[in-house]
């Protein structure tokens, strides 16, 4: 278990437990992992350490939850992006594990929201909003296949390349789920999965107060 208010755990931990994992399930046939990071959550300095400090002048330990206000600005940007620049390290990392074993292999990352960072006129920061903005909306998908796999399932591959520029929900994630692990489900059109032809981008969220929220879709390109 991280801890989310100290510098001494960070998401690094879980590819530890990851590999490991690896080598003590390698005769299953099918396996899935699912890993819940830290990622970029606030407080954005607890979720690198200070040699990926990259971008400065950024948030310290002193850095209060009072403190976030538009004169921290700047801090409080670059420590996120500190926190993405991680969080891409962490990911990478998850990647050649998985490369390793010269398996079958897919890996899917995506964020639960994105953050405002007093990017607009409104100043908004942080995420929940009831009317969401473009900057919580506008989150990473991102899908690793190995070469055994694209050789194995190359109309996959080719599926999802050719949807790659093509809005995605989380809520759809579970399609794209079942269509790496090669399972069928009942589904008229296939609409909802991002590796399907028939794939249709979607156009309407649940939002924090649960809410169905109709959201211009070009905004987000």
């Amino acid at each position: 278990k991280l801890s989310m208010d100290t510098r001494k755990t960070t998401d690094l931990i879980l590819v530890n437990q990851f590999s490991s994992l690896l080598k003590n399930t390698r005769n299953y046939k099918k396996r899935l992992f699912i890993i819940h990071t830290l990622g970029s959550h606030f407080r954005y300095n607890y979720r690198y350490t200070q040699d990926f400090e990259k971008f400065t002048p950024c948030i310290d330990n002193n850095f209060r939850l009072t403190s976030v206000q538009l004169s921290n600005k700047i801090a409080l940007i670059n420590s996120y992006d500190n926190s993405i620049f991680y969080t891409d390290m962490i990911v990478s990392k998850f990647i050649k594990e998985l490369d390793k074993n010269k398996r079958k292999n897919a890996l899917v990352y995506v964020s639960d929201h994105g953050e405002n960072l007093f990017d607009n006129d409104k100043n908004y920061i942080l995420h929940g909003n009831k009317i969401p903005t473009k900057f919580e909306l506008h989150i990473p998908l991102i899908v690793w296949l190995s070469t055994s796999y694209k050789k194995t399932y190359g109309n996959k591959y080719n599926t999802l390349k050719t949807n790659q520029t093509k809005i995605f929900s989380s809520a759809n994630l579970p399609y794209l789920m079942w269509e790496l692990g090669n399972l069928s489900i009942y589904e008229n059109n296939n609409s909802r999965n991002i590796g399907s032809p028939n794939y249709s981008e979607p156009d309407t969220i649940y939002t924090f107060n649960e809410k169905v929220y109709r959201f211009p879709v070009h905004q987000l390109r």
